[in-house]
């Protein structure tokens, strides 16, 4: 069920005590619902999340690590605040957010290429804006290289089919300057370069799971709006 744009859940509180087997399986079968809703709230799903209540955390925690979500829980329970467990869970929650004493836990988070390909991107798109055209065009074309190969439409795709080999590989110098050290001492580096970098990422992330993120599509407009994206590329 939608409702106002939100998908609407099923309380497990509300069924039997002793049906905890149930009350697991309705969150798992619930998972999908919970996960285009957090989708829509945060694109490239680098919010922190906290979750809260034993099955849920032991449930949920391994689905959404998986999915490319911060879970800051790392494995820990945190308590529903009720029937006594109050000053526990203040603890848990707190023992949660807070570092060790020591400053020496390592964190980590699993991450498909989908996520990881939309999270350069976006962060491309970040330090386009701040005239950072070096770190654009790194993590931009870092991205298009980490997505499989689609036959199109994107634009490097459809660059290569309109444009002699010869002059179809100067389209990666700037990426192969700024990962090896070959060619002058000093280039130049435009605003158009760093577009163009995010263009290929962007439109070759739509080619293969065929959909976007707001800043996507924020930026493919404003490209439009420009002129500079090619016809018939999304």
């Amino acid at each position: 069920m939608d409702l106002g744009g939100r998908n609407v859940h099923e309380p497990v509180d509300k069924l039997a005590k002793d049906a905890s087997h149930d009350r697991d399986e309705v969150i798992a079968r619930d998972y999908p619902l919970l996960l285009d809703d957090l989708a829509s709230l945060m694109p490239n799903r680098s919010t922190p999340l906290v979750l809260i209540k034993a099955n849920v955390c032991r449930i949920l925690e391994p689905l959404l690590s998986k999915d490319g979500f911060s879970v800051l829980n790392g494995g820990r329970a945190v308590y529903f605040p009720s029937n006594g467990r109050q000053m526990e869970f203040k603890k848990q929650f707190s023992d949660v957010l807070s570092p060790t004493e020591s400053g020496s836990e390592i964190k980590s988070r699993r991450v498909t290429r989908k996520i990881s390909a939309l999270r350069q991107i976006e962060a491309a798109i970040k330090l386009f804006h701040v005239d950072e055209y070096e770190s654009t065009i790194t993590l931009a074309l870092a991205a298009e290289s980490q997505l499989p190969n689609d036959p199109g439409p994107y634009v490097y795709h459809w660059f290569k089919a309109r444009v002699p080999a010869d002059i179809i590989d100067r389209f990666n110098d700037f990426r192969n300057w700024l990962k090896h050290h070959t060619g002058p001492d000093e280039i130049e580096i435009t605003d158009l370069d760093a577009g163009f970098a995010i263009l290929r990422a962007t439109t070759k992330f739509r080619a293969v799971f065929g959909e976007t993120s707001p800043t996507m599509d924020e930026f493919s407009d404003w490209i439009r709006q420009k002129g500079g994206l090619p016809p018939n590329i999304a």
